[in-house]
């Protein structure tokens, strides 16, 4: 039975994954980290880009240097120096420069879909896919790894984070008896699930996902139910607290949201970067451009947009309003790392190709056309759609299509 189940959820989680693999071209930001000394990291559609805040260059790092999945959104978080990076084939770590890459040994091949660092300085990392038990990892070197045990019935998890003296985890399960996906929220105490809230999504086009964590004596966390087939219905941010989820955004394509500094909550979407306030309603900072991420760093908010729209690769909010501080065509490249020269020359010809037009076109699209409508259906005509939809699907559906294109492969 156990086969048999995990043969049906790989089938239907392929398949929402195929849905947000289309053509994710020219490239697109889909999150931030930053590190010490100014030190960030962006996610593209097309690599990673490195760089600092402090106005030093930026270059891209290609997928190939760091042996990601085209489709693949890994997750990202700093300690100390080092990068680490989770992904469908192991954890990876490198320099803020994006070089040095390791692997650990006993990581190797292993899925992973969430690294993060909790507030007392050790690492987290989540094991999960099917056939293979789900777990927790804690290092407080970032060399040694010991496993949390805990006891996870078969599911597949997106994220795993701390949430106060409790932990709080998002992902999806299939209900044999009734042959669907059950998507949920639980809190974890130890190596026991105290509680979980399912989520009735109403159809197999939507997903759900946890995007941000507000720790402390009183946790939040941030759910994003969305979709990735055409519909009229908007996505969903949710705030999850005191055992109780209530929502707090609504708009069409959101594809990250984060907890800003001062409490109030930021969502990308296609209508633009969304701003909530706890008593009030979502409004739109800046001029309502799609926003493709969410990030907080150093006290502040970014962002990013379009680039055939406007070239932010990455924006700060300062008010109201969104300061550009990259373009697209100010990246420079390709990281050049001494361990493999030369390895991201042919991405970097097709990163050039993608992005020269559109920087000459002086915001309209690649070809001199109009700048497409702010909001559009998940599957609509355009790259940046679809990269927003590759951007909003993070764990599980990805992860087993990857794991069925490897074994397939062997």
């Amino acid at each position: 039975m156990l086969r048999r189940t995990a043969s049906w959820s790989l089938g239907l989680l392929a398949f929402a994954a195929l849905q947000g693999a289309e053509a994710h071209e020219p490239p697109v930001v889909t999150g931030m980290v930053a590190g010490p000394d100014d030190a960030v990291v962006l996610r593209t559609t097309r690599g990673l880009v490195v760089g600092d805040l402090r106005g030093g260059p930026f270059s891209l790092q290609c997928l190939e240097l760091s042996e990601f999945l085209p489709a693949e959104t890994p997750s990202l978080t700093f300690f100390g120096s080092t990068l680490f990076v989770s992904g469908v084939e192991g954890l990876v770590s490198m320099t803020a420069k994006g070089c040095g890459l390791e692997r650990p040994a006993q990581f190797e091949g292993v899925p992973m879909t969430d690294v993060h660092q909790r507030a007392d300085g050790t690492l987290l990392l989540l094991t999960t896919g099917a056939g293979m038990v789900n777990d927790a990892w804690t290092s407080r070197d970032g060399v040694l790894w010991s496993a949390r045990g805990l006891v996870l019935e078969q599911a597949l998890y997106s994220t795993l984070r701390p949430f106060g003296r409790r932990e709080v985890a998002a992902g999806v399960r299939i209900d044999v008896a009734a042959g669907r996906p059950v998507h949920f929220v639980r809190e974890i105490s130890g190596r026991e699930v105290v509680q979980e809230l399912p989520i009735e999504l109403g159809t197999e086009g939507y997903r759900l996902h946890m995007l941000d964590v507000r720790d402390g004596a009183d946790p939040e966390a941030l759910v994003l139910v969305d979709k990735y087939r055409e519909s009229a219905t908007p996505d969903r941010v949710l705030r999850y607290r005191a055992g109780v989820l209530e929502e707090v955004i609504s708009a069409f394509e959101i594809v990250d949201a984060r907890y800003g500094p001062d409490g109030t909550i930021y969502a990308a979407s296609a209508s633009g970067l969304l701003r909530w306030r706890e008593g009030g309603n979502a409004e739109v900072v800046g001029d309502g451009r799609r926003a493709t991420m969410v990030a907080v760093a150093a006290g502040s908010v970014f962002t990013a947009t379009e680039y055939y729209i406007d070239g932010c690769a990455l924006c700060r909010v300062e008010g109201d309003a969104l300061v550009p501080l990259l373009r697209f065509g100010d990246i420079a490249g390709p990281t050049v790392c001494r361990e493999a020269p030369g390895v991201c020359d042919a991405d970097w010809s097709d990163w050039r190709l993608e992005v020269e037009p559109a920087e000459a076109g002086s915001g309209s699209g690649a070809e001199g056309s109009a700048a497409p409508s702010t909001v559009s259906s998940r599957k609509g005509e355009g790259c940046a759609a679809a990269a927003a939809s590759v951007c909003a699907w993070e764990g599980a559906g990805l992860l087993l299509l990857a794991l069925a294109w490897r074994r397939r492969a062997r």
